[in-house]
């Protein structure tokens, strides 16, 4: 049941930004901080969400970009993406193509979720961004994005400070939308 709730909330998210990129000049970035836990290490969930991801339709030189950071999990399913490390990817209909490589980071930690959101307003910038938090979710006293390499989730108090930090620079601008894939984060 979890599985196909992923897979539908994917796609909506998906067509969303496939009718945004439609409009007349408009440019839109989607960025997916997909800390992939126990979901990817034991049932390649993370795996078949960035598959569904590719075989979106979204051209690599269209006026939408998935940018993606990955980590949080023992064992990745999709070749290529390590648990060694955190990296980041843009996802088209071409595949994945690997943009950043970080080392060891913690994607329970505020200043992970900053980074992340930083470095995709410089990188990608576009006239709407939308933020997906992938991963488990325990409601409003028990976080998101649980990082079984750390055992560290992000809590409510860290997901407005990375926000905040993360959107603070001259590129920052508000979200369109803000986006939990992950149980009980509408609590």
């Amino acid at each position: 049941m979890k599985k196909a709730a992923c897979f539908l909330c994917c796609v909506l998210l998906l067509l969303s930004a496939t009718t945004i990129s439609t409009a007349e000049e408009s440019t839109f970035t989607l960025m997916v901080y997909l800390c992939g836990t126990d979901l990817e290490s034991e049932g390649g969930m993370a795996s078949n969400d960035l598959l569904e991801m590719i075989n979106s339709g979204i051209a690599s030189d269209g006026n939408v970009t998935i940018y993606v950071q990955t980590g949080g999990t023992k064992k990745w399913q999709t070749k290529g993406i390590t648990n060694k490390k955190s990296q980041r990817w843009v996802v088209s209909q071409e595949g994945m193509k690997l943009v950043d490589s970080l080392g060891t980071v913690n994607m329970g930690d505020e200043e992970s979720l900053a980074d992340f959101i930083a470095y995709g307003f410089e990188h990608y910038p576009a006239e709407r961004y939308g933020l997906i938090l992938w991963d488990h979710g325990s409601g409003a006293s028990g976080g998101v994005c649980y990082d079984e390499m750390t055992d560290d989730a992000l809590y409510m108090p860290e997901i407005y400070n990375g926000l905040k930090q993360g959107s603070a620079g001259e590129t920052g601008k508000p979200f369109y939308f803000i986006g939990f894939d992950a149980c009980l984060m509408a609590s």
